[in-house]
């Protein structure tokens, strides 16, 4: 399917990349990328192949181009002398392929002036930049480094005047004040900027550099923090004399490795005991630099130290400061390289809660799925929001803000000892088609503690191989819309027993389906309690309409009451839909009974007793059903009934001649409770062991058994009370003793 839309781009828009969702009556598209140049489009027109016949395009343009396989294209421009010409690409940014450009900017005598390959800003992506030497005509050469390419190698081309630098310092400020920022590694004359920075902290700010009216075509990382900078005061090589700044932790040192072997030192104030958290920022913020940290105290002694952490060449530690006084923080880095753009940032905060919520992941290296919440109207979708905590517990609370009008999102409160719960996003019958970008927070529902999070999602937008991710994005909003009703509901019932640690529970679904809608629905639970299981999917059949999906609780399942909501997937005129039941409450409880089956044996072709203990854990109305089911085969027994007063259980085992010698382990118990008019059913036991014996061989020369003797009529005695049954080690004693009689008759030791 393929749709065409002309978008309109604002005259201050910003430069560089936007996301962008397609909504349509029926639902919502993964997410792409739209970039925007502040230069005209032009198109490739092949063939530029050649150096000798190039495509000569104005300079300040931006080319929309593709590399075939082995293909090479090349554009004319023409330049004066002393002239800034940049070029810089956009190729695996575009989310199309993993295509890996190459530039270069040559003269007329084909002679390479400047060439990239990959770049620290701009990772595979890359960008070259000089200063023309003379009046005259430049190409700019283009390619895949490895000189593949094909039909989603395509790239933008932005050439022109504008500033290009590799690097910002400082590359952060404290959100809502004014920061002065100076840019490093551009061709000409690059002024310093005053940078208003936004109200709210934001890892994910950026800078475009700007100079005699052109404007880089993407920023530059910039990072906007809660608390004040602190700028390295050149020499800081030596740590004791590097001056103490005024304020208190948390503070964001700033520096430049700037040439081989260098070392900064930064120095703050700390107390004995108190805990602190230290991050390098430096291939986050696109620096070369591959950082290594120490923390040192006041006696000079290192207290940690850091190269690599979490996947990423940056460095971070939390250490727990020994003594009052100064303290040092020391940067170099790891291979002691150095250079004008090894730029970092040094963010020392005290430990403190962190909070933010995200969609998890449907699939495995999958970041799209299931990302998007797209609502019919009168209809429901659930979603699992996961939380990532830290130094914080007690229950948090979701809100959505700016929903399209018509959708409520429903949650109710996330315990402490979880980090994932569902939520349902309804729409009203009424609710006209909309979207929106919404702003999911989640909070302690303790208000006074003020501990707030937002929503945050990575999306992988190229992976290579070995599943690299060469690109990826982040957004910070979810997207929601409403749209046309579907031709199904789901429905479930509230169960109306709870689900027994070790028990078992069928959660009624139905499927209110429009007249003349009878697809199969796939329906599967997006979350459940811990220790809850339950199939992956089960299928509600072509033309029916309601379906048991039966659950499992293990002997740790999570004791409460927690809520349920179950998707349902189909195939529909539009394609395929998701709806949601409402959340439903599922209650976990504690076992009633605890059962231990003794070991006992029997004879082939004979009957015994096994005896069970009962252990009483909760009281409970009325006679409860007790199943001892992994009898071997050709054995059997009856059910038992027992109270809250019962302390003992005796199953009657009956064996015929056919069953097999052999010690049976796999004997458990199955317990069916009346509660309020309904069962609850758990197991009580299991691993119980019966031993079959074979009977002993008949004595050599046996005396024959004398004939009975008649028995004169008497008035039938009353039944004797039925004897305890032996234990194991009774019949143990009693089998052995029986069997020497029989060696001492057969004559045998």
């Amino acid at each position: 399917m393929e749709a065409r839309a002309t978008i309109a781009i604002a005259a201050d828009c910003a430069l560089g990349e936007h996301k962008l969702r397609l909504v349509t009556a029926t639902g919502v598209s993964p997410l792409q990328t739209f970039w925007v140049s502040q230069f005209p489009n032009a198109t490739e027109e092949e063939p530029n192949n050649d150096f000798a016949t190039p495509q000569h395009v104005p300079l300040n343009t931006t080319v929309e181009g593709t590399v075939q396989n082995e293909d090479v294209d090349y554009y004319r421009v023409t330049a004066k002398k002393g002239q800034v010409l940049s070029a810089e690409i956009e190729a695996i940014r575009l989310s199309n392929t993993l295509f890996d450009p190459y530039i270069a900017i040559l003269d007329a005598k084909r002679f390479e002036l400047d060439a990239a390959d990959d770049t620290p800003l701009l990772l595979q992506d890359c960008f070259a930049s000089i200063i023309a030497p003379a009046d005259g005509d430049y190409w700019i050469e283009v390619r895949d480094s490895s000189y593949g390419g094909g039909g989603s190698s395509r790239y933008r081309l932005h050439i022109g005047q504008f500033p290009r630098p590799s690097a910002i310092f400082p590359a952060g400020g404290q959100a809502g004040a004014d920061t002065e920022v100076r840019f490093i590694g551009a061709k000409g004359e690059l002024p310093k900027q005053t940078v208003p920075t936004p109200a709210k902290p934001d890892a994910n700010f950026g800078i475009l550099a700007k100079a005699k009216g052109f404007s880089a075509p993407s920023a530059n990382p910039f990072r906007v923090s809660p608390f004040p900078n602190v700028l390295e005061k050149e020499p800081n090589e030596n740590r004791n004399t590097v001056p103490v700044p005024g304020a208190t932790l948390p503070l964001a040192f700033n520096g430049i490795i700037d040439k081989d072997g260098d070392v900064d030192w930064f120095v703050f104030n700390g107390k004995k005991g108190q805990r602190i958290h230290v991050r390098v920022h430096a291939r986050s913020i696109r620096s070369p630099l591959d950082s290594v940290l120490n923390v040192y105290g006041p006696d000079g002694k290192s207290i940690q130290g850091n190269d690599d952490s979490g996947g990423s060449a940056d460095s971070r530690v939390t250490v727990t400061l020994p003594a009052d006084g100064k303290h040092f923080i020391r940067v170099t880095d790891h291979l002691r390289k150095g250079g004008a753009d090894y730029v970092y940032r040094v963010e020392a905060t005290p430990i403190a809660p962190k909070l933010a919520t995200f969609i998890p992941r449907f699939r495995a290296q999958d970041t799209q799925s299931r990302q998007m919440m797209p609502v019919p109207r009168g209809n429901r979708i659930a979603t699992v929001l996961q939380v990532t905590r830290s130094n914080f517990g007690g229950p948090l609370q979701f809100a959505a803000d700016q929903l399209p009008p018509g959708i409520t999102m429903h949650a109710v409160e996330m315990p402490s000892n979880i980090d994932r719960f569902p939520v349902v996003f309804e729409a009203t019958p009424e609710a006209e088609l909309a979207s929106a970008l919404v702003d999911v927070k989640v909070t302690h529902s303790d208000a006074k503690k003020n501990i707030r999070g937002r929503f945050g999602h990575t999306v992988e937008m190229v992976r290579g191989p070995g599943n690299r991710i060469f690109y990826r994005t982040d957004v910070d909003r979810l997207a929601v819309a409403v749209t046309e009703p579907t031709p199904f509901r789901i429905e479930i019932d509230t169960p109306p027993t709870a689900i027994l640690q070790r028990g078992s529970l069928n959660l009624k679904v139905r499927a209110v389906r429009d007249e003349g809608f009878d697809n199969a629905i796939t329906l599967r639970l997006p979350w459940k309690p811990s220790g809850v299981s339950s199939a992956g999917t089960i299928s509600l059949p072509k033309g029916k309409s309601e379906i048991d999906y039966p659950l499992t609780a293990n002997s740790s399942a999570a004791v409460g009451t927690w809520h349920l909501a179950v998707l349902g997937e189909a195939n529909t005129k539009t394609g395929p839909v998701i709806v949601s039941s409402a959340l439903t409450e599922l209650r976990v409880e504690q076992p009633y009974v605890n059962i231990k089956i003794e070991m006992a044996a029997i004879e082939r072709g004979q009957s015994g007793d096994l005896l069970c203990k009962v252990e009483q854990l909760r009281p409970f109305d009325g006679e409860a059903e007790v199943r001892l089911s992994g009898l071997p085969a050709h054995t059997s027994t009856e059910p038992r009934k027992i109270t809250k007063e019962t302390e003992e259980l005796i199953f009657p085992i009956v064996s015929t001649k056919d069953a097999r010698a052999r010690t049976s382990k796999t004997l458990f118990t199955a317990i069916r409770i009346p509660w309020n008019g309904h069962l609850l059913t758990q197991t009580a036991a299991s691993g119980g062991q019966l031993r079959i014996d074979n009977p002993p061989k008949p004595r050599k020369n046996a005396p024959p058994k004398p004939k009975a003797k008649p028995v004169a009529t008497k008035k039938e005695a009353p039944k004797p009370k039925p004897k305890k049954p032996l234990s194991r080690l009774e019949k143990l004693r009693l089998i052995a003793k029986e069997r020497a009689a029989d060696r001492a008759a057969q004559g045998t030791p």
